[in-house]
């Protein structure tokens, strides 16, 4: 009897050590995957303070041929564009798409935005959209940068942590919908 609670009491010791182990594990993830995506917002912040995305003379084409420079120097980026205050986003081929009732818009010079992953009908493309708020200089918000990321990002963010020897991690949206694992075909 005493070796059976002898077992259990270790069993029990041993359970709560690897439940505390992997939360603390789940923690330092959630760091590292916030962390990188915290970088890349500052990234888009730095494009957004260019003075002629805030300059009222310039042209939106202008604008999207300075932006389409930038994006050509990050792979992660598909798209860079950019809105106007009532919604309409501005896109290098001359048209506009009303995107008003996009909750990262409408966000748009209270916070940065980042989505989770959505298929977009128009693009024909798992996409991430990250938006950051223009000033102009006198830190009144003219409008909103956009980027469109490659909606498998996070898939690329968890891929090289490990958890012991062999254990993976993967990123769950509020739902519980995969949006980030190794494997890409569960996002």
């Amino acid at each position: 009897v005493e070796g059976l609670l002898a077992v259990r009491a270790a069993r029990k010791a041993v359970t709560e050590k690897i439940e505390t182990h992997l939360i603390d594990k789940a923690a330092d993830t959630a760091t590292i995957v916030d962390g990188r995506i915290t970088a890349f917002v500052q990234f888009l912040e730095g494009i957004a303070r260019m003075p002629l995305l805030s300059d009222p003379a310039a042209t939106y084409q202008e604008k999207l041929a300075l932006l389409a420079q930038e994006a050509s120097f990050d792979s992660r980026i598909n798209y860079l564009l950019i809105t106007d205050l009532q919604g309409n986003l501005y896109l290098n081929d001359g048209s506009i798409e009303d995107i008003s009732a996009k909750k990262w818009l409408k966000n748009a010079g209270k916070e940065n935005y980042v989505s989770e992953p959505f298929y977009s009908e128009t693009r024909k493309a798992l996409l991430i959209a990250m938006s950051v708020p223009i000033y102009d200089i006198n830190k009144n918000v003219v409008g909103t940068l956009v980027a469109l990321l490659n909606g498998l990002i996070l898939c690329n963010d968890v891929k090289d942590i490990t958890v012991g020897k062999t254990g993976e991690c993967y990123v769950l949206d509020k739902d519980g919908v995969t949006i980030g694992d190794k494997d890409t075909t569960l996002v």
